[in-house]
């Protein structure tokens, strides 16, 4: 299993893009699935810009309906 690339190991590249995450969340410590995501620079830069797009802005649902839906799903799921 991977182990999550801490800020302090992460290359350039990654570190830039953690430290989007951070501005995107407004501070504080980085979701730890991101920092698994470390691992392949590409695919976090990737996941990054699609949560951003499709998950973390207003679209068709606000960013209020989708936290809702997904703390119902999460609860749903017992996580």
């Amino acid at each position: 299993m991977l182990e999550p690339v801490t800020e302090a190991q992460a290359t350039e590249k990654v570190a830039q893009t953690y430290e989007r995450i951070r501005e995107m969340f407004g501070g504080g410590e980085i979701p730890e699935p991101m920092l698994m995501y470390g691992n392949v620079p590409a695919f976090l830069g990737d996941f990054y810009m699609n949560f951003k797009k499709f998950v973390y802005l207003d679209g068709a649902l606000t960013a209020l309906e989708k936290a809702t839906i997904g703390l119902g799903v999460a609860a749903y799921q017992g996580c």
